[in-house]
């Protein structure tokens, strides 16, 4: 909270919005407290403040706070769950991983079941460059998800690919028209890092 108040302080004047995320590190009573405080100072997100399996504390922090509140995304992500969770109250928005929940098709079920309920999926794509394509390509195909999450610094997550996402000096992404997802490998990138191979031998 230290930090949230220096941040604020320094740019809470103006057109920026902020998020929190705090890893799951919290317990029912610590969160409270920190929701209370980023109520206060109009946070557009609290991330992650109990473990994905506390529905029973997420509904309990919704319930004694405003600030939106969202999990980490990470263990619930198989569509029953998360529908029950939604149905329960405990996200004011859910949030999954692609290349975790199931792929593609499955994380558009997910989306569906969220627009139903008027809630937006904010994606995860803290990953490679492939990570970052899929989730990309679903934000960009469904109408409810709010913001592309990129980590930084990028290098150390572009690596072995000849065309990484960037945003523009606008903070804006923009989807490679290639087929697929749109990534291209660096294959002598690929080769330079390779310390072992497996070839698939054929039948005498």
């Amino acid at each position: 909270m230290e930090m949230v108040r220096a941040v604020h302080k320094e740019f809470g004047t103006g057109q920026m919005k902020f998020m929190l995320d705090v890893e799951m590190r919290y317990e029912r009573s610590d969160a409270l407290r920190a929701a209370k405080e980023l109520e206060a100072l109009d946070y557009f997100w609290f991330e992650a403040p109990l473990v994905d399996y506390d529905l029973a504390g997420y509904r309990e922090l919704r319930r004694y706070s405003s600030v939106p509140i969202i999990p980490a995304g990470n263990a619930i992500i198989t569509p029953q769950l998360i529908e029950l969770a939604m149905d329960m109250g405990c996200w004011t928005q859910a949030r999954v991983d692609a290349t975790v929940a199931g792929g593609i098709t499955q994380t558009l079920k997910i989306m569906s079941l969220a627009e139903a309920r008027g809630m937006t999926v904010e994606l995860q794509s803290w990953g490679y460059t492939t990570t970052q394509a899929a989730n990309l390509h679903l934000m960009l195909a469904r109408p409810n998800c709010t913001f592309f999450e990129q980590p930084v610094p990028y290098p150390a997550f572009e690596y072995g690919f000849a065309n990484p996402i960037r945003p523009n000096r606008e903070g804006h992404v923009t989807v490679s028209q290639l087929p697929g997802l749109g990534v291209e490998v660096d294959w002598p990138a690929i080769e330079a890092a390779t310390i072992l191979k497996f070839e698939q031998g054929g039948r005498d």
